[in-house]
């Protein structure tokens, strides 16, 4: 089986986004658009495109991004959320060894491990 990829540039894959009914931006110049889809990535932004597939024609680029600057907060929100619960897991697990051990040092311990 061969492989027939051809690389797509972005001025391209705009225009297919808007020959597949994308409305275009009212906000953002074609310059502004091309860089935030130069830095989100093409393959990355094809997966927030399928969540409009089913009326593409009913939204603009600016739902779109606006779509993956959610996606992307929500991530961030979680990333420190799930930090907070590990530092305050580990401090929980330090705290319980140090009083098994009653050595502050207890991790530099070969038998600790």
């Amino acid at each position: 089986m061969k492989y027939t990829y051809k690389r797509l540039t972005i001025d391209s894959y705009i225009h297919t986004l808007y020959k597949d009914g994308l409305q275009h931006s009212s906000v953002l110049s074609v310059d502004e658009i091309r860089n935030r889809v130069e830095s989100i990535g093409i393959f990355r932004l094809k997966g927030y495109v399928k969540a409009f597939r089913n009326g593409l024609n009913a939204y603009s680029i600016n739902d779109l991004f606006e779509l993956y600057d959610t996606d992307r907060q929500i991530s961030s929100n979680m990333f420190t959320l799930s930090s907070q619960v590990e530092i305050k897991l580990k401090s929980y697990l330090i705290e319980v060894a140090c009083e098994q051990t009653d050595n502050p040092f207890f991790y530099l311990l070969q038998e600790s491990y």
